[in-house]
Parts: structure tokens; C-alpha cells; sequence
């Protein structure tokens, strides 16, 4: 039965989750309302109210995120803007006009120190342990305190087809690219995930808004994996030869600290939808078929 036509305002529309999400708004009928930077800046409340007043929408999906988590340790300012007081201003605007607000949020607001045989739920603590994690943390903890009735939506490790534009670029076509490039392919083997098709994620997220779902929930792809384990089948499956080399995080020189199993359950998620979201693998076999042939 299609769901009653609602407005929809998504904010960072041109974005890897936000481009998926308003394609996927369209097709359920509802009226999609694009938001991008040029037009919205979630920093400043008064512009924020501004435009999502004049519009006037049902639902506000949030998807504006500073989420390079290198950078986001050498601009803390820009981090928090963005992440923590852009997603209060977002939420405060939607309480304002009774709009149901959702906030995407992220894996990286747990520790990792879970066995990689488990994954997170969404009763566990939360511990981040990088500026990207506290920061998105605390977005989440302003948005439902802006207003309960709101929807914090945890994702992990997106690969969707329109790329992040911060990032340049996805794990996957970065890794396709390269391992045409040279060869072998190094790649970190110690530290878990649960990989997010963007489109399939995007078909959950509106159908959690039109249920009117409220609180938190985990929304992923199911099963966990290393960076390694990804890697591998895609060039397995895109019929790529070139050697991979597993290796540790540590033998990266980085100063940012990074969860060791930051994978999320999804059993909240499949008690609502009455299923999962597909296996990783067949949403990266669909979406390699989708980008490349």
C-alpha cells in the first residue's frame, strides 16, 4: 500500500546518502525538497529558519555532516558547527513548524573495544574516541533533546553511487581506480565494519520517517567485515586480478584514533521493516552492476 504523500526536505541532497534519499523520496511519491550548501547552512539558525520555514515540510532528513575525520581533529570549530550546533538548528527549526526531524549519525560514536564476533546496539554506551565521533555524539544528544519525537539514524562505512564529495570519492571506486594503478593494494585487515549501501539505506530511512519512528536505530547492511574483506570482493567481483596485501591500521602514521570493530546491529531496524536490508555482498554486487555496466 503506498504510504500518504508526505514533503520532504533533505538536507545535503547532492551528497553520496542525500542524492540516494531523494530519489528514493521520489519514487514513493512523496514531494522532494533538495537542500544543498548553496542553499542552506546549517551553522546559522537564522537561515536555517528561514528556509525551512518558508517551506514548510512534513519531514527534515539532516545528512550535513563534516565528516573527514583527519580534518575534523584540525578544526574543531568546523566539526561542532556542523555536526553537533548545525544538527540542534535543524531540529529547533523542525520542532518550530511540526516537522518530524531526522539526524544521520554515525558508527564511529562507539569505542570499538567489542569483540569483532559482536556488533553494537543502539542501548549500548556510547564512547567516541575521535573529534568526528564526539562531535556527531553530541548532535545526537541535541536533537533528541530538541524534541523526542525525533529519529537519530546511525550508518557505517557508505558506498553509494554518487561518491562523497569531501572524501572524493568512495572506499570502492577509490580501491577499483588504484588497484588498476599498483600494485599490490595494501589494506587494513584489523579493524571492523558493517559496510551501508547508500540506496539501500535511503529506501529504510524513508520508510522509518513514514512510520514515524522515533528514538535511535542502526541502519545498515548486515554482517560485519574488515576493510580487507570489502576490498577484496570488490575486485574479486569486478574481475580485477591485482594482488591485495592485508595490513595493520597501526602501520599507518596517523595521530587520529579509530575504532577497532565499530560494526552496528540492526535488529531494531529489522523488527520494524519485518526484515533486514540485503547482505552486504549482494548490495555491493548490485551497485557495482548499477556504476560500472
Amino acid at each position: 500500500m503506498m504510504a500518504t504523500r508526505r514533503s520532504i526536505a533533505i538536507i545535503g541532497a547532492s551528497g553520496q546518502l542525500g542524492s540516494d534519499l531523494s530519489l528514493v523520496c521520489e519514487e514513493r511519491g512523496h514531494k522532494t525538497i533538495r537542500l544543498n550548501h548553496t542553499n542552506i547552512e546549517v551553522s546559522n539558525l537564522n537561515n536555517v529558519d528561514n528556509v525551512l520555514s518558508a517551506s514548510k515540510p512534513d519531514i527534515i532528513i539532516n545528512t550535513a555532516a563534516f565528516h573527514n575525520v583527519n580534518e575534523c581533529e584540525n578544526d574543531l570549530k568546523k566539526a561542532f558547527s556542523i555536526n553537533s550546533i548545525g544538527a540542534s538548528h535543524v531540529a529547533r527549526v523542525a520542532k518550530k513548524i511540526n516537522a518530524k526531524s531526522i539526524f544521520i549519525s554515525t558508527d564511529y560514536v562507539f569505542a570499538g573495544e567489542k569483540d569483532v564476533r559482536a556488533s553494537y546496539t543502539e542501548k549500548e554506551a556510547t564512547h567516541p574516541i575521535n573529534v568526528y565521533g564526539i562531535s556527531k555524539l553530541a548532535g545526537e544528544g541535541l536533537v533528541l533533546m530538541q524534541d523526542t519525537n525525533s529519529l537519530v539514524v546511525r550508518v557505517s562505512s557508505l558506498f553509494g553511487e554518487a561518491g562523497s564529495k569531501e572524501k572524493g570519492g568512495n572506499f570502492i571506486d577509490k580501491i577499483l581506480y588504484k588497484a588498476q594503478q599498483e600494485d599490490p593494494l595494501s589494506i587494513v585487515n584489523d579493524q571492523w565494519m558493517t559496510p551501508t549501501y547508500t540506496l539501500d539505506a535511503a529506501e529504510a530511512i524513508i520508510r522509518l520517517a513514514e512510520k514515524n519512528i522515533k528514538g535511535v536505530i542502526h541502519v545498515t547492511n548486515p554482517a560485519s567485515c574488515t576493510w580487507f574483506d570489502f576490498a577484496s570482493m570488490a575486485l574479486n567481483l569486478y574481475g580485477l586480478s591485482s594482488k591485495i596485501k592485508p595490513i595493520s591500521y597501526s602501520s599507518f602514521k596517523s595521530d587520529v584514533q579509530r575504532p577497532h570493530n565499530s560494526s552496528l546491529a540492526t535488529n531494531r531496524l529489522r523488527e520494524i521493516l519485518g526484515e533486514p536490508l540485503r547482505h552486504w555482498e549482494n548490495a555491493l554486487k548490485h551497485y557495482l552492476q548499477k556504476k560500472y555496466y
